[in-house]
């Protein structure tokens, strides 16, 4: 009996090594899927650091000295007009194959009970889209609104709540700086084959308190710090960005999905500590299509302005960028050609 029980708990922690092992291989993928796309993250990320460059300057409180005495106020008004003008979209919820007796029923009787069904259907999903979060991501501050129009891209996760939380759903923003995917991935969902995003990575960024309150068993146990970019630490250095943005109280955590694999990983910090990890039958994120075929998904939703080539589309920011610049220099030159000829010119004995 003490052999057979030794021999049980060897096989059971050969297991746990295995499965430990599994974990680290596939935490060790979703890195190498960041510094594959790390390249091309870095030449996104210039020109959103252009845009938002060219669109701050409008907001600079200085004196009008010099030869730069106006900024381009172009790309913010054009920004503004069309942001003003969206709204999230109106739907209405229909009920179909009700199971109303139509021998027992009449059918305005009928018809009023599925309107409502209809009606708590409607409130339903409203109540999810207000307290889940969703409505806020659409519109408030640098919202998918905004960044949809400047950018050309927004994207929105949908997760899970905390256990005690009522709300099933819940949205979440996320900044196109800490996107990365499969090189050859068009979109998170597209028509054409085989090229949607099979394997994504977001990453966010949170305080020590949020961190520890949102995981509370591994509270004062992540290092701060960010994740690596890159699987070599000799390789590996910062933007100018990122070293900007560093903030010494800032934990990195990434969300990895690999629908190949049907893995979904957390981890963080600067040692990339796996958090949590949900393999095959547990992948979470599981949808019938149309024939019924239940298929793994990536949770993120993507909205796109203008269509381009590649993952990322082109917005408000790349169409008006040069006519913007334009603008600027021309109005600049006519302000001081104006100021050289109106003013009284000073006579020096």
């Amino acid at each position: 009996m003490e052999k057979l029980r030794q021999k049980k708990e060897t096989k059971k922690h050969e297991r746990m090594e295995g499965k430990e092992y599994e974990q680290e291989e596939m935490v060790q993928r979703f890195l190498e899927v960041i510094s594959d796309y790390n390249d091309q993250r870095q030449e996104h990320d210039k020109m959103i650091d252009m845009i938002e460059e060219l669109l701050d300057s409008t907001f600079i409180i200085s004196s009008p000295d010099g030869n730069q005495r106006l900024s381009g106020n172009l790309l913010f008004q054009c920004l503004w007009r069309t942001c003003s003008w969206m709204k999230p979209l109106d739907y209405t919820a229909h009920i179909s194959g009700s199971e109303f007796d139509e021998k027992e029923m009449t059918p305005e009787v009928i018809d009023s009970a599925e309107s409502a069904q209809e009606k708590l259907l409607r409130d339903g999903l409203n109540t999810v889209l207000d307290r889940g979060g969703y409505i806020d991501c659409l519109t408030s501050g640098m919202g998918s609104f905004w960044s949809l129009l400047l950018f050309g891209d927004d994207l929105i996760m949908v997760g899970m709540p905390e256990e005690d939380d009522p709300f099933p759903i819940e949205f979440s923003n996320i900044s196109l700086k800490n996107v990365y995917v499969n090189n050859s991935a068009l979109g998170v969902r597209v028509r054409q084959k085989g090229r949607s995003a099979r394997k994504m990575v977001v990453i966010f960024k949170y305080t020590r308190g949020e961190f520890d309150e949102k995981w509370p068993d591994w509270a004062g146990v992540i290092s701060y710090g960010q994740i690596k970019r890159n699987t070599s630490e000799i390789d590996y250095q910062e933007t100018e960005t990122q070293t900007h943005n560093k903030e010494e109280d800032e934990i990195e955590v990434a969300y990895a999905y690999d629908l190949d694999e049907r893995c979904f990983a957390i981890f963080a910090g600067p040692d990339s500590t796996l958090l949590e990890m949900k393999m095959g039958d547990e992948y979470p994120f599981i949808m019938e299509d149309l024939n019924g075929r239940k298929k793994a998904y990536i949770p993120i939703i993507q909205h796109g302005c203008f269509p381009a080539k590649g993952f990322w589309n082109k917005g408000l920011g790349h169409i008006l960028y040069k006519l913007t610049m334009l603008t600027k220099q021309m109005m600049n030159m006519e302000a001081v050609h104006l100021m050289d000829n109106v003013l009284p010119i000073e006579l020096i004995s």
